[in-house]
């Protein structure tokens, strides 16, 4: 979450950009790889998203990464620190069905 916060996510839109010469399409619908479409335009981080607010009895869905903030910042008091620490990636590993 701290390379979302600082916009320093390697997408494949900023690969092409470094001479990079693979597809460029997403690997979950096909769209174009951005770091918006990555984290709340594509379905996949939609469902996602639905499922990290379901986990946390969030009433809001975030439909852009300023909304993620506002809404993270809305449900939980130390939201940023929760983010920046090793609990949230534990929490999407498990949504995921990874260990």
């Amino acid at each position: 979450m701290w390379l979302l916060y600082h916009n320093a996510i390697l997408t494949k839109d900023i690969l092409l950009k470094k001479n990079w010469s693979d597809n460029p399409k997403c690997a979950f619908c096909n769209e174009n790889e951005t770091i918006p479409h990555l984290f709340s335009e594509c379905t996949m981080a939609k469902y996602l998203w639905s499922m990290v607010a379901y986990v946390l009895g969030a009433r809001c869905r975030p439909a852009s990464i300023e909304q993620f903030w506002l809404c993270i910042r809305s449900i939980m008091k130390d939201g940023e620190k929760f983010l920046h620490g090793r609990a949230f990636s534990h929490l999407l590993g498990n949504l995921a069905g990874q260990e």
